[in-house]
């Protein structure tokens, strides 16, 4: 496969599931009667996707960089 299809694919199956997902806590907790149930579900979603794009967009060697405590590497 090639480099440069890569990123853009795997951001193509990240909003897919994300859209997915909204979709069915929407119609789960209108079915319920509560759609506002589905806010607090629907912000993490949304935290999770942001951090998810965040983590694709940096190089492979800086990916995991943020849980090293310092200069000696991991804890």
């Amino acid at each position: 496969m090639p480099e440069n299809l890569l990123f853009p694919l795997q951001v193509g199956l990240l909003y897919g599931g994300y859209g997915a997902s909204a979709y069915l806590v929407v119609r789960s907790a209108r079915a319920e009667g509560k759609w506002w149930a589905a806010a607090p579900l629907l912000v993490w979603l949304t935290v999770l996707a942001a951090l998810t794009i965040l983590i694709l967009g940096q190089p492979m060697e800086m990916r995991g960089t943020l849980l090293n405590s310092g200069p000696g590497g991991a804890p």
